[in-house]
């Protein structure tokens, strides 16, 4: 029993909490989605799920909703997962948009992000729920 928890430990995702102003978008988000969860968010009083991030870079690669929702409620902190981009599987939606790693970590670094909705990635890990009350991220 104890070592099976131990192997289930070592598989676990890491939530880190992090200076928001640290995050680069990739893309741009949906104004009445954010909206939305904005609502949800606050009447929760609970952030629910991290953002998922590059690692080297501190790209965005999953939460642009999310990170909108926290800069509108001036949040200092959010958590994120961590991951590396080359364990990550990418791809478009939009035919005429052209990704690959390099390109999606220049045009960040660049502020020349994609339209919404553009750049899908694969995770190797689900990310984790969690449970963090919002005046903590103040």
């Amino acid at each position: 029993l104890f070592i099976n928890k131990l192997k289930e430990n070592q598989n676990a995702v890491k939530i880190d909490l992090i200076s928001i102003n640290l995050l680069k978008p990739i893309e741009d988000y949906i104004q009445e989605r954010a909206d939305m969860l904005f609502i949800d968010i606050s009447k929760n009083d609970f952030w629910t799920k991290p953002i998922v991030v590059e690692k080297d870079n501190f790209l965005i690669l999953d939460g642009h909703h999310r990170f909108n929702v926290a800069k509108k409620m001036k949040l200092k902190n959010i958590p994120v997962v961590f991951t590396k981009y080359s364990d990550v599987k990418l791809w478009s939606l939009r035919k005429e948009e052209y990704v690959d790693i390099k390109t999606v970590i220049s045009r960040a670094n660049n502020k020349d992000i994609y339209p919404n909705k553009t750049v899908k990635h694969k995770f190797p890990f689900s990310v984790p729920n969690c449970k963090i009350k919002i005046s903590e991220l103040t």
